[in-house]
């Protein structure tokens, strides 16, 4: 469901940060109020606690988060990972994108507009706008589902010569 005008200003009140025009379109048009993209479980499945393997295959999605809402779950409220980073020190960034399976990296802007990434406990300004990271990670997430293909491939052979 669509984000209410009052909630998008609330949020705005709250974090004391502007949503872009175009991603405050999108929260408040349609049936879109947030939007995760996600590999197939089939296709490339969840890590298990205790994996170890290389950091992109954890990366299994990404989320544009979304405003406050009874239909919204809490891991992709805009407000909750505000809060999130405020609890880590992080108070000029309003996050709007995450990556699953990575906790500590979050997209967003800050008070002057920027694009921003918020890393652990610093935060960088990145060239262009969301639109251009969502791009460029929709593309790595191609990319890297392609990828995890191959090693699940090759670690069947593995496994299935091994027995």
């Amino acid at each position: 469901m669509a984000a209410a005008n009052n909630d998008i200003e609330k949020i705005e009140a709250q974090t004391e940060i502007k949503l872009p025009d175009y991603y405050r379109d999108f929260v408040s048009s349609g049936n879109c109020n947030g939007l995760a993209v996600c590999a197939r479980e089939e296709v490339w499945p969840a890590p298990k606690e205790g994996d170890i393997a290389p950091a992109w295959t954890f990366y299994r999605g990404v989320t544009l988060l979304g405003i406050d809402a009874p239909d919204l779950p809490e891991f992709a409220s805009i407000a909750e990972t505000h809060d999130r980073l405020i609890a880590k020190g992080i108070e000029n960034v309003l996050p709007l994108i995450k990556i699953w399976g990575n906790g500590s990296s979050f997209y967003g802007v800050n008070r002057s507009g920027e694009t921003v990434i918020a890393e652990d406990d610093e935060v960088t300004i990145l060239k262009g706008d969301l639109t251009d990271v969502y791009a460029e990670m929709i593309a790595n997430l191609v990319q890297y589902q392609k990828d995890m293909e191959k090693r699940l491939e090759a670690s069947r052979g593995l496994f299935g010569k091994s027995r």
